[in-house]
């Protein structure tokens, strides 16, 4: 999915617990938005793998707009072939304001 080796996650990524105490300190108290429940499942492994808790929310775009816009906003999603989420977090934000200015 996001097309990156396990030698690659090895030589160059960092621990779960540093991963997870680095969202910490920069998504303390926050609410954040996912386009996926895929996202809720892998932060919960992340943080179990980390033995912490998160000290931020997330919850699916639905929660924030309803089933029917949230719907609608996907649909507006560009449909990719590699997970980036810098990329898939962006793609969200376009596709949400264009929704909401039409």
């Amino acid at each position: 999915m996001h097309g990156l080796s396990q030698d690659e996650l090895h030589q160059e990524g960092d621990t779960p617990v540093v991963v997870a105490r680095k969202m910490n300190k920069l998504l303390s108290g926050q609410l954040l938005c996912s386009d996926s429940p895929q996202d809720g499942f892998w932060l919960d492994t992340l943080y179990e793998a980390a033995d912490l808790m998160p000290t931020f929310e997330l919850k699916p775009l639905e929660v924030f707009v309803g089933r029917e816009a949230a719907s609608d906003i996907y649909r507006l999603l560009p449909t990719i072939k590699q997970h980036r989420a810098l990329n898939d977090a962006t793609a969200l934000m376009n596709a949400c304001n264009a929704f909401f200015e039409s």
